[in-house]
């Protein structure tokens, strides 16, 4: 492996500006970087089907051995504030400049997959079949991997690199996620008027919440109301009020029942109120557990021990593309990369954990 490169690597990724839908100047670098190492590339029309510039990135590179193929994953768009990041290079950790998000999530991944593809080249290494599928509109519920081709496929167990913590660090399971949509009608009127015959959809939305459980349901599942949108005017009774919110839970059906149960309180008080409800809602990736006996877990705790790394599992109150991996039959861990305080501006990539998972990905890829 070699560092400055990583770095270096590292730092012209970053300036490559890849918002969710507009990933397509660091896709094309991707792509042209991995055909000089001697891959096969396939990009999808995913992006004409979300709205985006881009599709989803297919890499294939042939093994020298018999031995399954395996894949590697990492998403290559970042979240706002994302436009003109620059990496600054400090003694072992690399930063923003304090204006955006690194964008280390997913660059990290990014980064180690390519070093340790370039370092077994480089030495001329016997590895395995090494699939890559690099995915877009991952920070918006993972909706690139939602469209993917999976036929296409032929790895059976896959790494996915979209993790914080230490190397050697994983997530086995990761909940359900539903979003949802509560729009309540009532009936406006200008507040000097008489407001006997009117219906105040804020209070109707009000009341409504204050009979939920917003928060930690229990150990397994949470609800969360993440925006309120009602009103015209502070003089005007408001006759439309819109709430978004999502649930999370580990199980499935726990998700659905909390939604249903939600939807049920909330048609409940419109109904009592006589106002209108319009209700939306959408799965957004499904949940999945990873057992320990898993194959995918043995090799992964192998090249740790190859490496004296410690090995730690645990799970992700969060979602990634290995949701949707585990829908179409591929066993999936994600793995920590290097990556910290993401989604912030004190996000930050450190520079030994870099190294250390660039060379795990090299003991994974060549693992016999």
């Amino acid at each position: 492996m070699n560092t400055n490169r990583l770095i270096k690597t590292f730092k012209k990724l970053v300036s490559i500006d890849s918002l969710s839908f507009n990933e397509r100047e660091l896709c094309d670098f991707i792509s042209s970087y991995l055909i000089s190492l001697g891959f096969e590339i396939y990009e999808d029309s995913v992006g004409d089907k979300i709205g985006g510039n881009c599709g989803n990135l297919y890499c294939y590179l042939k093994g020298d051995n018999i031995y399954e193929p395996i894949l590697f994953s990492a998403h290559i768009d970042t979240v706002k504030p994302g436009k003109g990041k620059k990496a600054i290079i400090h003694e072992n950790k690399i930063t923003s400049d304090g204006n955006t998000v690194l964008g280390a999530d997913d660059i990290s991944g990014i980064v180690a997959i390519i070093e340790a593809i370039t370092t077994i080249k480089e030495k001329n290494i016997k590895h395995r079949t090494i699939e890559l599928l690099f995915t877009v509109a991952e920070e918006v519920y993972c909706l690139g991997s939602r469209y993917f081709d999976y036929s296409i496929i032929k790895s059976k167990k896959a790494y996915i690199l979209d993790l914080t913590g230490p190397t050697g660090t994983v997530a086995c399971q990761s909940p359900t996620i539903i979003s949802f949509t509560i729009k309540i009608t009532g009936k406006a009127a200008h507040t000097s008027s008489c407001m006997l015959n009117t219906v105040h959809s804020i209070s109707i939305i009000s009341k409504a919440i204050s009979k939920i459980n917003v928060g930690a349901i229990d150990k397994e599942t949470m609800l969360n109301i993440g925006t309120i949108n009602g009103g015209i005017s502070s003089n005007i009774i408001p006759e439309n009020t819109t709430i978004t919110g999502e649930i999370r839970s580990f199980k499935h059906t726990k998700a659905i029942n909390q939604l249903n149960k939600t939807f049920k309180i909330f048609s409940k008080i419109a109904k009592e109120n006589n106002a209108k409800i319009e209700t939306k809602s959408q799965i957004e990736i499904e949940s999945y557990k990873i057992p320990p006996n898993s194959e995918v877990l043995k090799d992964f705790k192998r090249a740790c021990n190859a490496m004296n790394i410690q090995f730690n599992a645990g799970i992700s109150f969060g979602g990634s593309d290995n949701n949707n991996f585990k829908k179409h039959g591929i066993d999936g861990i994600v793995l920590s990369c290097a990556m910290e305080n993401t989604h912030s501006l004190d996000e930050y990539a450190s520079i030994d954990e870099l190294k250390k998972i660039t060379q795990l990905l090299i003991e994974l890829m060549t693992i016999q």
